[in-house]
């Protein structure tokens, strides 16, 4: 993922960027998903806790909309 490369290179905003990007898609279920998962595991590895804590207070947040449209 282009995501990866700017980890690489050290530009977590940049990253994060990217990131909020992707989640303002309509995605398919399981593609958002797997973003949500991808965002959290960022977050764990380069930010701090409570920003790890708001991406899954944001997937919560997300499911519930998915499961609303159903």
């Amino acid at each position: 993922m282009y995501v990866d490369l700017e980890l690489k290179h050290g530009n977590l905003d940049r990253a994060r960027e990217i990131m909020e990007r992707c989640l303002t898609v309509k995605l398919k279920r399981k593609k958002i998903i797997t973003m949500l998962k991808k965002y959290h595991q960022i977050e764990e590895n380069y930010g701090t806790a409570h920003s790890a804590a708001q991406i899954l207070d944001r997937a919560q947040k997300i499911a519930q909309q998915y499961e609303n449209e159903k």
